[in-house]
Order: C-alpha cells, then sequence, then structure tokens
C-alpha cells in the first residue's frame, strides 16, 4: 500500500472508544479493601480543636448469582472493619473500635426494590448499617453514559460521587467531579483521573471540600480495580478551619478461568 494512502488512513481512521461499565459474572470473587483518613481542625472560641479519625474495611464478595448482568446475591466476609479515633474533642475515649461482625459471613441480596443483609436465620440489615452502607453497590453513577475515547471527560454530581464510594451526603451538597478518560494499555486497563468542588451549608458555616484522585478500571472485564483520592476541606462562617481527607481502595479478584 503506497505511503500516502496508509498515511490518509490512520488520519481518518475512528478513534478507539471504550466503554466503561460494569459486567458481572456468577462465581466472581474478590477482596474489597478500603482505608479512608479525615483530619480536621477547627477555632472554637480561642481554643483549637482537632479531629483525626482512621478507617479499614475489608470484605472478601463471592457473587453466587447474577440477573441482567448485575450481582442479586453475594456471600460476604467481613475480613476486617475498623475504625480508630485518634484525635476527637467529642469523644472521651480514643483508640480502635473493631465492629463485633468480623470474621462473620453473611447473605447480600436482594429483597424486591431493596437490598437486605442476611445471617442463617434471620434479617440484620438493621443491626449492621455500617456494613450494609459499604455494600450498597451504587458505583454505576459515576460511569460514564456512553462510550469514551482516551482524552474525553464526563462529570457527575457531588451527591452521586459520595454515595458511589461509599460516604454519607450532607445536607444541601452541590457542587461536580469531572472525570477523564487519561489512557488505556495494551491490557486494556483504563486510567481514570478526576477532580472536583463540593460544598455544604451548616445553620452558620461553609464547607468547602477539593478532592483529586486516580482510578484504574479494566475495561475488558468490567472490573474496578483501585481508587485513591485526595481532599482538602476548607471551613468558614461561624466556625473556621480546616481539614483532610483520604481515600485508597484496592479491589483483588481470583483468578477465573
Amino acid at each position: 500500500m503506497p505511503t500516502v494512502l496508509l498515511a490518509l488512513l490512520l488520519l481518518f481512521a475512528p478513534e478507539k472508544t471504550y466503554k466503561i461499565e460494569y459486567r458481572f459474572r456468577k462465581g466472581d470473587e474478590y477482596l474489597d479493601s478500603t482505608t479512608r483518613l479525615f483530619k480536621m481542625e477547627l477555632i472554637q472560641g480561642k481554643s483549637l480543636v482537632s479531629f483525626h479519625i482512621e478507617s479499614t474495611e475489608t470484605m472478601k464478595r463471592q457473587i453466587q448469582e447474577v440477573k441482567d448482568g448485575r450481582p442479586d446475591i453475594e456471600r460476604v466476609t467481613i475480613k476486617d472493619f475498623t475504625r480508630e479515633v485518634k484525635k476527637s474533642p467529642v469523644q472521651k475515649e480514643v483508640g480502635a473500635v473493631k465492629n463485633k461482625a468480623i470474621g462473620a459471613i453473611f447473605i447480600w441480596r436482594r429483597v424486591g426494590e431493596r437490598w437486605g443483609l442476611f445471617g442463617q436465620r434471620s434479617e440484620l440489615t438493621e443491626r449492621h448499617p455500617d456494613i450494609v452502607n459499604r455494600l450498597k453497590n451504587w458505583r454505576d453513577a459515576r460511569l460514564p453514559k456512553k462510550p469514551v475515547k482516551i482524552g474525553d471527560t464526563w462529570k457527575v454530581s457531588a451527591k452521586d460521587f459520595l454515595e458511589a464510594s461509599g460516604q454519607p451526603v450532607p445536607p444541601n451538597t452541590a457542587g461536580d467531579i469531572e472525570f477523564k478518560l487519561a489512557a488505556v494499555d495494551k491490557d486494556g486497563v483504563g486510567k481514570i483521573e478526576f477532580r472536583g468542588m463540593w460544598m455544604y451549608r451548616t445553620q452558620d458555616s461553609k464547607f468547602v471540600v477539593e478532592q483529586t484522585g486516580t482510578w484504574m478500571f479494566d475495561t475488558v472485564r468490567g472490573r474496578d480495580l483501585s481508587l485513591t483520592s485526595t481532599g482538602n476541606l476548607d471551613i468558614s462562617g461561624g466556625q473556621e478551619g480546616k481539614g483532610a481527607l483520604e481515600m485508597k481502595r484496592v479491589v483483588t479478584w481470583k483468578a477465573t478461568k
């Protein structure tokens, strides 16, 4: 083929697109581990008060049934669920508190339009709200609505982003997070960068958070691999202060044939 013709074909060839979506199979098994850090300093009167809280959550999840490409029943083993308070002006006792469910095995399944957590004999959803909050599969909210090329961007509301990370959403939260498909390697692993600013108000104060992060996603198998995020918190108004947030999630998949 003539060199000029080849160059023209390459020039006008459509750019490759990637469909960033989750795909699940019966029998999939993975270890889902998340660490979080939250620090905050507030000026109260003439005093400076500090908060410092860290947590670790590790669960083994086995997909037992799939419906319409989504998990319908999972077997969940709680490997670790520890919250450590290092500094707090409102909590007298500091130190690590381990969830009593560590070591327990649950069934996490759909019940009509909702999800429920079950033990051997009964439903335990209301007994373990922290675990239920982490298991809820809201992560679809941060996916792009259509296939994307390297360099493409899409936005997600701060509310959806927080829920997708298993975090509580303060009332009146406003703002967006912008995602960008930065690269895809030869194995189909996509590097997605994100950044954004969101805010919320209390009765007399304004809280502004700026976050950046990196999300690694297997575009071939439709799987999360990791997500890291850092953020800065600025507080103004009735209270003045600053803070920092960090999160790291690593998903380790069991090899399948």
